[in-house]
């Protein structure tokens, strides 16, 4: 028994001798597998950065060795590297699940925090083709508007898929959109639920704006410093989000126009919306009040303004419900100036 428990020990102990070296030969032979991959992805980024879609194309076999990208490959649309260009279309995509596909995004996509953490590349209407091409994509969503004009014909001719999504004027053109991303991104079901939430914060907001009185006269002013200052017209989600929540749009243009003293002083507006960026691009509220004409509104007299959130305000993104509800509340309590006999 003392042998065969010395034979079990001695056999032990070679197997543990054994063990050492196939474990110490393996260790070796992973940090040669370790060093010679991290040439060949040296080697690949390097081509990559050189070569555009014929060097992504190379690439990604060697991705797909990944276990979790491996069984992603499955769905082709799952395993897709994704470039989102324009913040609604990167909020959409995120909102549908698709934010672990998402390579790079451009400075304009600010929501979510997972979406601005990539938001590495220049404005979408000044994409560069190269920036693109070096995050490796299979698929490229981008916001009508894209720029320049030949970005997207030279993304496709480099192997990219791209598809743009036309920009909403309304409500209805919203949701389609959000159906449509979701159908590019093989999430259709997702994007249906999408829609039920937009609907179901749009008819939060409705109640909200019944609790607003007499309808104030408001105007959306877009600004971006003191030289730069447009008014939003019928056509804009802006204007669209100030009717919903019950204000009257006095405005009376289509789209942005720039703005001029007069027409602001005749419009006669109780409030002035602006976004967060827009305002702090002026300096403050009380800059407002130094801008051509404003010192003769209404809305100077209480000092009125209401600001929301520039990517919840514009755009006709997933959380337009959000800023009519929160426009509805800047209204509710509004100052009203006497009507001029």
């Amino acid at each position: 028994m003392n042998q065969d428990r010395a034979g079990a020990a001695l056999t032990s102990s070679k197997s543990r001798v054994m063990d050492r070296a196939l474990a110490a030969l393996a260790m070796a032979l992973v940090a040669l597998c370790a060093a010679t991959q991290i040439a060949c992805d040296s080697g690949a980024k390097t081509s990559t950065d050189e070569g555009g879609a014929q060097a992504s194309t190379a690439t990604q076999p060697e991705e797909r060795a990944d276990g979790a990208e491996a069984a992603a490959a499955d769905d082709p649309v799952e395993a897709e590297r994704l470039v989102v260009l324009g913040g609604p279309i990167a909020e959409i995509a995120f909102a549908l699940g698709a934010g672990d596909q998402v390579v790079a995004a451009d400075k304009s996509a600010e929501y979510p925090p997972e979406a601005a953490a990539v938001a590495t590349l220049d404005y979408y209407r000044k994409t560069s083709v190269e920036a693109v091409l070096s995050r490796r994509p299979g698929r490229v969503l981008a916001s009508e508007g894209v720029g320049p004009a030949e970005v997207v014909d030279q993304l496709k001719a480099a192997g990219v898929e791209v598809t743009v999504f036309e920009e909403p004027h309304n409500i209805a053109q919203a949701r389609e959109r959000i159906l449509k991303v979701g159908e590019a991104l093989g999430r259709s079901e997702e994007a249906r639920g999408l829609v039920a939430e937009f609907d179901a914060t749009l008819e939060n907001a409705e109640a909200s704006a019944a609790r607003v009185d007499g309808e104030p006269r408001a105007i959306f002013v877009y600004a971006r410093g003191p030289g730069t200052l447009l008014i939003g017209g019928r056509g804009t989600s802006a204007a669209t989000a100030i009717e919903l929540a019950g204000a009257n749009l006095v405005s009376g243009v289509e789209d942005f126009r720039p703005m001029s003293a007069e027409g602001l002083i005749a419009t006669r507006p109780d409030v002035i919306v602006m976004t967060e960026k827009g305002l702090k691009s002026l300096g403050g509220v009380d800059k407002v009040w130094e801008l051509p004409g404003m010192s003769q509104t209404p809305a100077a007299g209480f000092r009125q303004v209401v600001v929301v959130d520039d990517l919840k305000l514009l755009g006709f993104g997933p959380r337009f419900g959000e800023a009519v509800s929160e426009l509805s509340a800047g209204f509710a309590n509004l100052e009203r100036a006497e009507s001029p006999q």
